[in-house]
C-alpha cells in the first residue's frame, strides 16, 4: 500500500513539474514577444528612411538571384570546401561518382551532415535544395547560387536533373526541422516527391541517414509539437522557439561526431520500400507487412 501510494505520488509530481515547465516556456515566449514589439516599432520609425530603400533593393536582388543557375564551382564554394568542415565534428564523407538523387535524414537545424559530409567535399558537384524563403535573407540569400544551391521547387529540381547533376534533398523539410526539438535522429517526416523526380529522370536514389545530427544544437522544446509540425508543413515556416545554442552557446554547431550511413535505391523504388530501408539505416525494427 505504501509503495503504491509512493509510486502514485511520484508520477503526479512528475506530471505537475512537466506542466509547470511548459507553462514557464509559454510565459517566457509571450514575454519576449510582447517586450520586443515596442522596440521593433521604435526602430522601424527611426530607421525607416534607410530600411525601406535597402529592403526594396534586397528584395529585387533576391528575385534576380533565385532565377540564376547554381554554381557547381565558385570562389565562395571552393573557399568553404577548403575548410574541410567534416573535420570539425568529425564526420565521414560520401563522394558521388555518378548522378544521384540524394535524400538526407534527419533535417536537424542546419543539415550539417549533408553540407559537411556530402556537399562541401572536395570534388563535389552536387546541387543542394533549400527553402525558397532563404533567398530573401539579406547577404545569405544573395550568395546561395554561388554555394551550389537552388530553391526547392519542381522547376528548379527538374532543371538540375536534366543537366546531369546530382541533387541533394533534405526531404523532411521544415516539418522535420521542427521535429529536431526532440533530439531524436529517427524522427522522420514522410515526404516523397523526390521519388517521382528520380523515376521521371531515371536516376537512382541514395538515402543518407546522419546519426548525431540533432545533437549539434540545444533547442527549447515547446508544447503541442505535432500541431506545430502540421502548421510548419502548411506555411513552410518553422513554428519553434528561435533561441538555440551550439558550441559554447553560439550558432556554431557542437563538436559532436556524425556518422553518415547510406543505401542505394533504384529509380522506381516505392514509398514503402524506401521507408523500410531508411528504418534499417536508423537501426529500427522494420514492421512486418503482407
Amino acid at each position: 500500500m505504501y509503495k503504491s501510494f509512493t509510486f502514485f505520488y511520484i508520477n503526479n509530481v512528475d506530471v505537475i513539474t512537466m506542466k509547470t515547465h511548459h507553462l514557464i516556456i509559454v510565459f517566457i515566449t509571450i514575454f519576449v514577444w510582447i517586450f520586443s514589439l515596442p522596440i521593433v516599432v521604435i526602430m522601424s520609425v527611426l530607421f525607416c528612411p534607410v530600411i525601406l530603400p535597402s529592403a526594396a533593393v534586397s528584395f529585387l536582388l533576391s528575385i534576380y538571384v533565385i532565377n540564376l543557375e547554381p554554381c557547381t564551382h565558385s570562389f565562395l564554394r571552393d573557399f568553404i570546401t577548403g575548410f574541410q568542415l567534416f573535420n570539425w565534428f568529425p564526420s565521414n564523407t560520401i563522394q558521388l561518382k555518378q548522378q544521384r538523387v540524394v535524400s538526407v535524414h534527419p533535417h536537424g537545424l542546419l543539415s550539417c551532415g549533408a553540407l559537411a559530409g556530402v556537399h562541401f567535399v572536395k570534388g563535389s558537384e552536387t546541387i543542394f535544395c533549400v527553402a525558397p524563403i532563404l533567398y530573401f535573407v539579406p547577404l545569405l540569400g544573395h550568395s546561395l547560387n554561388l554555394l551550389g544551391c537552388i530553391p526547392a521547387t519542381r522547376k528548379s529540381m527538374e532543371g538540375v536533373l536534366s543537366d546531369g547533376y546530382s541533387l541533394i534533398v533534405v526531404s523532411g523539410g521544415v516539418p522535420e526541422l521542427v521535429l529536431s526539438e526532440t533530439n531524436d535522429d529517427t524522427e522522420f517526416y514522410p515526404r516523397f516527391g523526390f521519388l517521382k523526380l528520380a523515376k521521371k529522370f531515371k536516376v537512382p536514389v541514395l538515402s543518407i541517414f546522419v546519426n548525431g545530427e540533432t545533437n549539434l544544437y540545444n533547442v527549447i522544446q515547446l508544447p503541442c509539437l505535432r500541431n506545430r509540425v502540421k502548421l510548419s508543413w502548411f506555411f513552410n515556416i518553422p513554428f519553434m522557439f528561435p533561441l538555440i545554442s551550439g558550441f559554447y552557446g553560439t550558432w556554431i554547431p557542437k563538436r559532436s561526431r556524425l556518422i553518415l550511413r547510406k543505401c542505394l535505391h533504384m529509380q522506381n523504388t516505392t514509398r514503402l520500400e524506401y521507408t523500410k530501408q531508411l528504418m534499417i539505416l536508423q537501426n529500427k525494427k522494420v514492421p512486418d507487412t503482407e
